[in-house]
């Protein structure tokens, strides 16, 4: 159960943030116009995160191959748990953008 509780609480970690993001930009960019180059940012960043979502369902999925088959399971929870960090760190560099294309609007 250790082995799976890192991956379980990153994962969770990662569906919180999502969850919890401001939906759109339109608010955002009525209030402050920003430009063409960074909303292809904000929106690259957008579409990496939905492909982590694919991700992190095909290995969930072969986690519960590894469990059904009781092969390769270490690999399976381990391919999640880096996995999660990895769309964590993601997360964080989106994050990064929104407060540094605030920051250099707002000075």
């Amino acid at each position: 159960m250790s082995k799976t509780q890192s991956a379980k609480t990153k994962l969770q970690t990662f569906r919180d943030r999502v969850k919890a993001a401001a939906p759109g930009y339109s608010g955002f960019a009525e209030a402050v116009k920003i430009g063409d180059e960074e909303l292809n940012r904000l929106y690259s960043f957008d579409e990496a995160l939905i492909r982590y979502v694919d991700k992190i369902d095909a290995a969930l999925d072969k986690l519960d191959e590894s469990v059904s088959s009781n092969e390769g399971l270490d690999d399976a929870i381990g391919s999640l748990d880096q996995l999660t960090l990895e769309a964590n760190d993601a997360f964080s560099l989106r994050e990064d953008v929104l407060t540094n294309i605030n920051k250099s609007l707002t000075a």
